[in-house]
């Protein structure tokens, strides 16, 4: 899906006319709520995952941002 950029001021700071891809790029697992980057879900090492399951394990927060997200929502991931 193609967004259109309605504006972009001098800091680069982009507007849409759909959604804002940017409340996006935070990735929240619905049951343990680790937040990473989009990007660094894809690079973790079995060392990383097995320390990032040791440090979640027990931890049901049970959030879902899978849907559209509201701009109180994207910042709160």
């Amino acid at each position: 899906t193609r967004l259109t950029m309605l504006k972009q001021d001098s800091d680069y700071c982009t507007y849409y006319k759909e959604v804002n891809p940017n409340f996006y790029a935070i990735w929240v697992c619905p049951h343990c709520g680790y937040a990473a980057m989009d990007t660094y879900f894809a690079e973790q090492t079995a060392a990383a995952v097995d320390k990032i399951r040791t440090f979640l394990t027990g931890r049901a927060v049970n959030v879902n941002f899978s849907g559209p997200r509201t701009r109180e929502q994207a910042i709160a991931t």
